[in-house]
């Protein structure tokens, strides 16, 4: 079986998916948004990193991007 991932982004708006799993952005306007990294590697950075870990996600809902700055640049544009 195999995984259409360019069908999965038709159907699926990442907004939803996010805010399904209980994602907030804490700032941004428009469709690029900031957050908080909901990554269990974004969870494993060191607590001196809270503050960065508050917008450690960077979320572009019209191209449906995402960049996870604190789990090793995973990234999916």
């Amino acid at each position: 079986m195999t995984i259409d991932y360019g069908e999965l982004k038709r159907r699926i708006r990442l907004i939803e998916l996010l805010e399904s799993i209980g994602w907030t952005s804490t700032e941004g306007r428009g469709e690029q948004l900031r957050g908080p990294c909901p990554l269990p590697a974004c969870s494993a950075k060191p607590a001196s990193a809270s503050q960065s870990q508050k917008r450690s996600l960077s979320v572009h809902t019209g191209k449906m991007c995402i960049n996870a700055l604190a789990a090793a640049a995973v990234e999916t544009c």
